[in-house]
């Protein structure tokens, strides 16, 4: 029988994706959260504006095991795509992480361990949707800081499916948007929301890429989803109800709010790699009797919504 009152711990509960979680999962008072984070002054003060009055407490990663939980996710991960530049300790990281939940898990046959992996683990270069039957792509004679992050994310993924008889779901995260997004990490949206919210002219390049923005509420109905199997190991990848290319997205955004763009000729790449059609096409997480509600435009425009007429 699934509980009514989960024991959650959020690790990574400052990050973009975290956020949302403890958010959502904050609005059933009976759910139990412990949000994890390097800073817990600096979790506190994001939390005080996100969930006032919500059930959570906060907690270093050096007191994770001093609790008990039904649910533990692991959202930790590069939140700026230039981090990972500078970041050469992503390998090591990852692991350590990774690691300590699996140490935690291995005797606690009915907790159920979500953790986060991303579409990168496909290779630094896609040119084509995703499928089930897609090959990662890495060349190992050419290992570069972005060929880390995936390695990173393979390797969590390929050890998890090795543990069979401990539940553990990999989402692979292809893009994702809500209010809650960091507006100084250089994506794609973050500049997008900038030009609007401060008029000013967004530059971009004349490569038309294909991203598909999960809504959080979508995210977050797939997790309920997964928390509620009594026994899965599996890896699912998110996807909205439908992608979107970035200048059908620029056109909606100029009728609506006035964006003023500009193409240029240049091309710029993401230290992950050029990925023109980033999405997944996999119907796997139809086996949960899930069905996105959100297109990714209706995602980006009820949380540019949000963003636009705060202050955030």
């Amino acid at each position: 029988m699934i509980k009514q009152n989960l024991d959650i711990a959020i690790f990574g509960a400052t990050g973009h994706i975290g956020k949302n979680l403890s958010y959502y999962f904050s609005q059933n008072k009976k759910n139990n959260l412990v949000l994890f984070g390097r800073n817990k002054k600096k979790i506190q003060k994001i939390m005080n504006q996100i969930i006032p009055d919500g059930n959570y407490s906060f907690a270093g990663y050096n007191e994770f095991n001093n609790k008990k939980y039904d649910v533990i996710i692991n959202c930790i991960g590069i939140g700026n795509p230039e981090d990972i530049i500078e970041n050469r300790d992503i390998l090591k990281i990852t692991e350590y992480y990774d690691n300590k939940i699996l140490e935690y898990i291995k005797n606690k046959k009915s907790v159920i361990y979500i953790n986060f992996s991303s579409g990168a683990i496909f290779g630094q270069t896609i040119e084509s949707p995703i499928s089930e039957s897609s090959l990662a792509s890495i060349n190992v004679n050419k290992l570069n800081e972005g060929a880390y992050y995936a390695i990173s994310k393979l390797y969590s993924e390929a050890k998890h499916r090795n543990l069979k008889n401990l539940n553990i779901v990999d989402l692979r995260i292809f893009s994702f948007f809500s209010r809650f997004i960091n507006l100084q990490d250089e994506f794609l949206m973050s500049n997008i929301t900038n030009s609007i919210k401060f008029n000013k002219k967004l530059v971009t390049d004349k490569n038309d890429i294909i991203r598909d923005y999960v809504h959080p509420e979508d995210l977050f109905r797939i997790i309920e989803k997964c928390i509620k199997k009594e026994k899965i190991n599996t890896v699912l990848d998110i996807s909205s109800k439908k992608p979107i290319s970035k200048f059908s997205l620029l056109k909606s955004l100029a009728k609506k709010y006035e964006l003023n763009y500009v193409i240029s000729n240049k091309i710029k790449t993401s230290p992950t790699g050029l990925k023109t059609k980033y999405y997944s096409k996999s119907k796997k997480i139809t086996d949960l009797k899930i069905i996105p509600k959100y297109t990714s435009l209706q995602t980006i425009l009820m949380e540019l919504k949000f963003l636009t007429d705060s202050n955030a």
